[in-house]
């Protein structure tokens, strides 16, 4: 018989198995148990986030020119790399020295360009066809936006400027009116938040223009007139921006519908683009290891599918509630949004849904940013039609008006108001500009225009030289 004690490294073995399987144990017991009292709630209601079918033209739509602007800019430069930018013309824009020999030269260069351009602006809609049957969006859809179309927003802004110094007041306005007017066409067709974003930015483009030709020359006070109604229909709508996130809703639950894993949601934070043909590629295989743990219910507990898609749901009507809020009343100051997880470190483990809300507050972004461009494109539009004004009354009186009063109604319909407080935009003759209290409704007698009036407490634009 054998009475030689167990060896101490024998005994060790299993002690350390039992150690370590004993809160494993537990814990699989606590998930088993978990997913029997705790179950996920019934599938949210999202009729007020849903957008229409529509018709789609391909034979007048400005998408279809605009497709154009990126082989047009390409062929007249092939060197030329994204982003496309220019600061010279960015420059000039903004009352810097003034290369005549330049700009004739580059508005030659991309001639093609400025008529695919305005033809697209002379176009009833933009429409992209991919966004015509929302909830047949391709979860692989990638917003086809001419990448050229700002830059030659540019070109055709700084012709403008040019026809007004050479004399040419009516072309030159004529030529501005169509970058705003594309600006708003791709703002209000039912596009994604990206087209959105690019027609705002071009609207404003055509909205410096104006301003600028303002400046650099004298209209008479029928041009300022007829001028400052036309750009009324442009002032900023919620409209465009809530078909805009409607739409983004609609990409991300196609794409949330067509995986029903955890794995697969996993992998959605994840992807990389093939810019060879546009493909969808994976980073990683992380989401398979989770697919395969989620087969088997372990997972159940910590990722509930329809209440994660309520936390989609909910914020996206906050965005919507947040763009259609007045102006004047609005707190456009960026915050955090509110998170959902409500417990850190270890807590989460036995806090049901702990991945689909860390994945709702990683998706969440603060739409203060995006809504403030609605009633900025209004203060924009107030804005230019004062400077315009303006212009007219210098030339016929050959100095600044006193009050905006005086403006009316030979130069200006009425006074035009601040979108921020519903009052007559603040004026000051001597500094020569005109200026808005801005988002935080508070006046401390404007701001230095040499910097972005969009970054300004009180943004504020210059009326003369």
């Amino acid at each position: 018989m054998n009475n030689q004690p167990t060896p101490t490294h024998h005994r060790i073995v299993p002690i350390a198995l039992i150690i370590l399987g004993l809160p494993i144990g537990v814990f699989v017991g606590f998930l088993l148990v978990a997913n029997i009292f705790f179950h996920d709630e019934q599938p949210p209601n999202d009729a007020a986030l849903v957008l229409p079918d529509i018709n789609v033209s391909t034979t007048a739509n400005a998408f279809t020119d605009i497709q154009k602007l990126d082989p047009d800019v390409r062929a007249a430069d092939p060197d030329l790399d994204e982003p496309y930018t220019d600061e010279k013309v960015d420059a000039m824009l903004a009352g810097g020295t003034w290369d005549e020999a330049y700009v004739t030269a580059i508005v030659k260069k991309y001639g093609q360009a400025i008529t695919d351009f305005r033809t697209a602006a002379s176009q009833p809609v933009y429409q992209d066809p991919a966004t015509a049957r929302p909830s047949q969006l391709d979860n692989n859809y990638i917003p086809d936006v001419a990448r050229s179309v700002r830059y030659i927003s540019k070109i055709i802004a700084i012709e403008a400027v040019q026809k007004a110094k050479s004399g040419d007041v009516s072309g030159a306005l004529t030529e501005a009116q169509e970058i705003i007017r594309l600006g708003d066409l791709m703002e209000s067709g039912q596009g994604t938040l990206i087209e959105w974003l690019v027609g705002g930015s071009i609207k404003h483009i055509g909205l410096a223009a104006d301003r600028q030709i303002a400046l650099e020359t004298s209209l008479t006070a029928e041009q300022a007139r007829a001028t400052s109604l036309g750009l009324e229909s442009y002032r900023g709508t919620p409209d465009g921006l809530v078909r805009a996130l409607k739409l983004e809703y609609a990409y991300t639950k196609n794409y949330v519908s067509q995986r029903h894993d955890l794995g697969q949601i996993y992998d959605s934070f994840f992807l990389v683009v093939n810019s060879d043909d546009n493909s969808v590629v994976h980073r990683s295989t992380t989401g398979k290891v989770i697919s395969a743990l989620d087969a088997t219910g372990v997972t159940r507990f910590y990722y509930w599918p329809n209440q994660s898609w309520r936390f989609l749901v909910d914020r996206r009507l906050q965005d919507i509630q947040l763009a259609e809020a007045d102006c004047r009343t609005a707190d456009y100051t960026p915050t955090q949004p509110a998170t959902y997880s409500q417990r850190n470190g270890l807590a989460r483990l036995i806090e049901p849904n702990t991945i689909g809300k860390l994945l709702a507050d990683i998706g969440s972004v603060s739409l203060g940013g995006a809504a403030t461009k609605q009633c900025n494109e209004s203060l924009a539009v107030a804005a230019t039609q004062v400077a315009l004004a303006v212009s007219a009354y210098r030339h016929d009186q050959n100095k600044l008006p006193t009050t905006l009063e005086e403006l009316v109604p030979t130069y200006l319909p009425a006074v035009p108001l601040d979108p921020y407080n519903n009052q007559p935009l603040r004026y000051l003759p001597a500094e020569k500009l005109v200026y808005s209290v801005g988002p935080a409704r508070n006046d401390i007698g404007g701001s230095p225009v040499i910097t972005a009036w969009q970054q300004q407490d009180n943004p504020s634009f210059a009326v003369s030289k």
